[in-house]
């Protein structure tokens, strides 16, 4: 589908700590933006739940523990950038 509209895909997983996870979930922003803040659930999820792996080439893995959102998007925007480069060398 994205290649019928000129455009890559590029799928990108986040992953976070299950510490940084438990704190963030108990966050009071998150309940505006009606988001759960069940403690319990990061690590109920951790054992029960795999991150998707799509062996893409495109694909981008990038934690999240440890640094901003800011920080998050910039990452991935240049990975996108990276590979929207490659793309048009690839005939």
């Amino acid at each position: 589908m994205a290649s019928e509209k000129g455009a890559i895909f590029i799928p990108v997983r986040l992953l976070v700590s299950l510490k940084e996870n438990q704190k963030r979930i108990i966050q009071p922003d998150r309940k505006a933006r009606l988001k759960t803040m069940k403690p319990h659930l990061p690590a109920e999820m951790a054992q029960n739940n795999t991150v998707l792996n799509t062996n893409h080439p495109h694909e981008l893995t990038l934690d999240v523990s440890d640094i901003s959102a800011k920080e998050a998007a910039r990452i991935i925007l240049a990975h996108a950038q990276q590979c929207h480069s490659q793309s048009q060398k690839t005939p």
